[in-house]
C-alpha cells in the first residue's frame, strides 16, 4: 500500500465511514435497485476509431471520431464501473482493465502512442476503469508523439508497473501501485529514482514533465523514469484488525467485499481511520455499530488515530442501520447526498436542509413519499436488509406572471418572477403618446386589477406554481377579520389612453393653481409657504415647475399644439414630480385603550369624550396625518391614501384599513365611520403594520417595527397582517 504520514491514499479511502464514501461519489450499499441507462461517449480526439473491433452491442453510434454506446446499470451493492460497461459491448471473453489494454486499440492515431482516456481533451488526469458509471461520461484519448515513461519496481511490497504519460498530463493516484500485501508490516513512504534514492517523491498529481525534472539522476533515457519503493520504517507501520466475535460477519469496505470474518490492512502510525461495514451473515439487516479493542472494555471511539497495532473485536449487540439521504424523490436516478448509521431502535439526526436552484426545500419522505417524522426510530419495519433511504422533495420557489406591454415600444410580454412574500409589483412599461392606465386580467380590459402592493403566499409544487394575494374576511358573523387568499391572475394586459392636453389638464389638476400661486392666479407669485405641503418640498416642486415645466410646455404649443409624444412626456414628468411633494402632517390621530380595547380617533369633540369615559391616551401609539379640509379632490385621490376606521356592530371592536376589496368583503357586518377616515401620503416612508389580537378579535396598527415583530415573533396571541398603509 502507497501511503503517507496523516493520510490515506485513494486505493485505501474504503476504509472510511459510509458518509466519507458518500463525498466520493460512492453509491450507498443499499438503495432502490432501480435501472438506469447510462451513456459512455467516446472521442478519438484527433485519433481515429476502428468500429469493426467492436460489437453493435449497445452501441448508438459509431464513426471515425467518436463512439457512442449504453449500458443498462444498476444502483445496487455493485454498481457498473466503465470497465463493465466495455465489456457488455465487446462480449465475453475479455480480460480485466480492458478500457487500457483491449480497448487501447479501439484508436489509433499515426505517428503516436496512445497514453489513456481522459475526462476533456486538455490535459489532466487519466480515468480509471474501475470509475463507477453514476452518470453519463465523455471519455477522451489522448496521444504523444513522444510520451514519458515511468516504471514503478515496487520490490515485493507492491505492484510493478509501467504508465505512459504525455508530459502535460498528470499521473493519476490509481495509476501509481498500491499494497500487495496487508501483513507483512512494510508500506510504501514514497517513489525515489533508482539511480538516486535521495530524492523521495508522490508520483501522483505529477505531471510527467514535473516528474522528469525532480527524478534525473542516473536515467537511462531521455523520456523514461525508472521508480523503486521506498518503505516506511518497521516501527512506523501498524497492522489493524477487524474480526468477529461469536457471531459470524461478512466485511465490506464502501461496496467493496472485503471478506468474511476477518478484515486486516495496515496503516502508518498517525493515520486516522473508521471501521469498515460489518454486516451479520445470519441477517443482513444488522450491522455492528460498535467495536472494541482487545483487552479494552470500553467501545472504542471513532475516527481513532492509529499509533500501535490495533485488534477490534465486534461487540454483537450493538446493532444498527443505514440511513441514506437522496437529492430528488422523484428522480429515478437520484445523487447520494450523504449517509449516516444509527444503532438499532435509534431516531437519525435531520441532516441540514440541502439546496437547489430554482427551489425550495420541501421535506424528507420515505420510499413511498410519506414524510418521515425525525422522533421515530429506524427499524426493521422500516428498513430493507438494514437500509432506510429518505428523498429530498422540492417545491418551486417562484411564480411567474406574464404583463402583456400591448405596446409596441417594449418587449409585448414581460415575464417576472415572484416569492413566497413578495410585494406584488408591475413592471415599469412605457409606450410613446399614451399614458398606462391600469393592468387587467383580461385581453379585453374589462377587469382591472387592484393588488399590487400586496403580500404574496407561494402554492408550489415540484413542477407548478401559482401566487395568492391576502384578503381579509368576516366569517359568518363572527368577530374579528379572518384573512383569505385570492389567486393573483398568471397574465395582465396593460391599459393605456391617449396623451392629449385632456390629460394634461387632469394631470394638472392634482396641483392646481390655487394650491401653488397667490390668489390662485398664475400670473402672480408662487405662495411663500404652502398650508399642506412642506417649505422645501413645495419650493422645489414650484422651482422646477417655473424653470422645466412651464417651459417645455410652452415649446410644445408653440408647434401647434400637443403630439402625443409630447402630451405622454409632460403628464409623466409632471406626474413623477408631484409625487416627491411631501405633506404637512399637522392631524395626529389618537390611540386609545380602555379594558384591552383599542380606538383610533381624531377631533377635539371625540378625543374629549373618549378622555370623558374613561378611555386611556396611549401617546406612544399616536399617529400624524394629512389634513385635507381644502385639499382638492384630485390631489387627495392622486398622492394620498384613505384610511378607513371600521366599526363592528356586533362587538363595537374597531378597524383600520386602506382596502376597500377588504371594506367590501366585510360588508354589512361592520360599519364604515367616514367621518373618522384618515389619510396617509402615498410616498410615505414608514410602514405601518396591523396586528390582528386573538385572545379577543381585536385589530391594532403600529408603526413601531420593533412592537410588530415583537408581539408575532414571541406570542401565539398576535397574528401579523403585515404593512396596511405609510407614514413620514
Amino acid at each position: 500500500m502507497t501511503g503517507n504520514n496523516k493520510v490515506w491514499r485513494m486505493p485505501v479511502a474504503g476504509l472510511a465511514s459510509v458518509a466519507m464514501l458518500a463525498t466520493l461519489g460512492v453509491t450507498a450499499m443499499t438503495a432502490n435497485a432501480a435501472e438506469v441507462t447510462r451513456t459512455v461517449t467516446l472521442h478519438a480526439n484527433g485519433g481515429t476509431f476502428n468500429p469493426q473491433t467492436v460489437g453493435t452491442q449497445g452501441v448508438v453510434s459509431a464513426d471515425g471520431s467518436t463512439m457512442v454506446f449504453e449500458t443498462t446499470a444498476t444502483d445496487t451493492a455493485l454498481p457498473k464501473t466503465i470497465d463493465d460497461a466495455l465489456v457488455d459491448v465487446i462480449g465475453a471473453g475479455v480480460g480485466p482493465d480492458y478500457l487500457y489494454d483491449e480497448g487501447a486499440t479501439i484508436a489509433t492515431m499515426e505517428d503516436n502512442t496512445f497514453t489513456g482516456w481522459y475526462p476533456a481533451a486538455a490535459a489532466g488526469a487519466a480515468v480509471s476503469p474501475d470509475t463507477v458509471l453514476d452518470d453519463d461520461i465523455d471519455l477522451y484519448a489522448h496521444w504523444s508523439t513522444n510520451p514519458v515513461t515511468v516504471h514503478f519496481d515496487g520490490k515485493g511490497v507492491s505492484d510493478n508497473a509501467d504508465v505512459n504519460v504525455n508530459q502535460n498530463d498528470v499521473i493519476a493516484d490509481w495509476q501509481v501501485p498500491g499494497d500487495l500485501n496487508s501483513t507483512d508490516g512494510r508500506l510504501v513512504k514514497g517513489w525515489a529514482s533508482k539511480y538516486d534514492a535521495s530524492t523521495v517523491v508522490d508520483p501522483a498529481g505529477m505531471t510527467a514533465e514535473e516528474l522528469l525534472e525532480n527524478i534525473k539522476a542516473g536515467q537511462s533515457g531521455v523520456n523514461n523514469v525508472s521508480l523503486e519503493a521506498v518503505m516506511y520504517d518497521a516501527d512506523q507501520v501498524h497492522t489493524v484488525k477487524f474480526t468477529k466475535s461469536a457471531k459470524d460477519l461478512q466485511f465490506y469496505v464502501g461496496q467493496e467485499y472485503k471478506g468474511r470474518n476477518n478484515y486486516q490492512f495496515e496503516v502508518v502510525e498517525g493515520t486516522e481511520i473508521n471501521p469498515p461495514t460489518a454486516r451479520y451473515e445470519a441477517d443482513k439487516s444488522m450491522y455492528v455499530t460498535a467495536w472494541r479493542a482487545e483487552n479494552d472494555k470500553n467501545n472504542a471511539v471513532f475516527p481513532k488515530t492509529v499509533n500501535q497495532d490495533y485488534v477490534f473485536k465486534a461487540v454483537d449487540n450493538a446493532h444498527g442501520y443505514t440511513v441514506n439521504f437522496w437529492y430528488d424523490y422523484e428522480e429515478a436516478d437520484s445523487q447520494l447526498l450523504s449517509s449516516t448509521t444509527v444503532g438499532e431502535d435509534e431516531a437519525v439526526a435531520k441532516p441540514a436542509d440541502p439546496t437547489r436552484d430554482g427551489y425550495t426545500f420541501a421535506g424528507w419522505v420515505d420510499k413511498n413519499g410519506k414524510a418521515w417524522n425525525f422522533k421515530n426510530n429506524v427499524t426493521n419495519a422500516n428498513t430493507k436488509d438494514g437500509v432506510l433511504n429518505l428523498y429530498a422533495t422540492w417545491k418551486l420557489a417562484a411564480a411567474s406572471v406574464k404583463f402583456h406591454t400591448n405596446s409596441d415600444d417594449v418587449e409585448s410580454v414581460i415575464t417576472k418572477s415572484f416569492a413566497d412574500g413578495d410585494k406584488f409589483e408591475a413592471p415599469e412599461v412605457t409606450r410613446d403618446g399614451y399614458v398606462l392606465d391600469g393592468w387587467y386580467s383580461d385581453a379585453s380590459l374589462t377587469t382591472e386589477v387592484t393588488y399590487f402592493g400586496r403580500t404574496l403566499r407561494l402554492n408550489a409544487t415540484s413542477d407548478t406554481a401559482s401566487l395568492e394575494y391576502a384578503v381579509s374576511t368576516a366569517p359568518g358573523g363572527n368577530t374579528g377579520a379572518v384573512v383569505t387568499w385570492q389567486p393573483v391572475a398568471a397574465e395582465l394586459w396593460a391599459k393605456w389612453i391617449v396623451a392629449d392636453e385632456s390629460a394634461i389638464k387632469d394631470q394638472e389638476a392634482v396641483t392646481p393653481a390655487r394650491l401653488l400661486y397667490e390668489d390662485s392666479n398664475p400670473s402672480k407669485p408662487f405662495l411663500s409657504e404652502s398650508k399642506y405641503f412642506t417649505t422645501d418640498s413645495f419650493n422645489e416642486f414650484t422651482d422646477w415647475y417655473d424653470s422645466t415645466y412651464l417651459p417645455a410646455k410652452q415649446a410644445a404649443q408653440a408647434d401647434g399644439g400637443f403630439t402625443r409624444a409630447e402630451a405622454a412626456e409632460l403628464v409623466t414628468m409632471l406626474k413623477e414630480a408631484q409625487s416627491k411633494l411631501v405633506f404637512r402632517t399637522d392631524v395626529t390621530v389618537w390611540r386609545f385603550e380602555k379594558d384591552g380595547q383599542h380606538i383610533y380617533a381624531q377631533g377635539k369633540e371625540e378625543t374629549d369624550n373618549l378622555l370623558a369615559d374613561g378611555w386611556k391616551h396611549e401617546t406612544f401609539g399616536d399617529l400624524h396625518t394629512v389634513g385635507v379640509a381644502g385639499l382638492p379632490r384630485a390631489t387627495v385621490d392622486e398622492l394620498l391614501t384613505k384610511v378607513s376606521r371600521l366599526r363592528e356592530k356586533a362587538t363595537g371592536q374597531y378597524m383600520l384599513t386602506a382596502d376597500q376589496n377588504e371594506i367590501d368583503a366585510l360588508g354589512d357586518a361592520w360599519k364604515n365611520e367616514t367621518f373618522s377616515a384618515l389619510y396617509a401620503p402615498k410616498n410615505g416612508t414608514t410602514p405601518v403594520y396591523r396586528l390582528y389580537l386573538k385572545y379577543n378579535n381585536e385589530h391594532l396598527v403600529t408603526a413601531d417595527a420593533n412592537e410588530y415583530n415583537t408581539q408575532i415573533q414571541n406570542s401565539d396571541s398576535f397574528h401579523g397582517d403585515g404593512v396596511k398603509f405609510y407614514l413620514y
